[in-house]
């Protein structure tokens, strides 16, 4: 069974954000969204919609299956 690991995909966008330098406010801006959204993504609170993992994938130049963590 392949299951969605919310927390995993959490610390997997906080690396690419942190490695890439890139601050939350501009992550935000990019993806339309508030600061707050973006926190709870990488708090694993809460997934990006589809419209923003296209514009984290194209941001952070990977595939969006790179984003998302699951448990097989």
């Amino acid at each position: 069974m392949v299951r969605f690991n919310a927390d995993k995909t959490a610390k997997n966008l906080l690396e690419l954000i942190t490695k890439n330098d890139l601050k939350i406010d501009y992550v935000a801006y990019k993806c339309g969204v508030c600061r707050s959204a973006v926190y709870h993504w990488i708090n694993g609170r809460s997934v990006p919609s589809i419209d923003c993992l296209i514009i984290l994938a194209d941001m952070f130049n990977c595939k969006i299956d790179d984003l998302i963590i699951v448990d097989r």
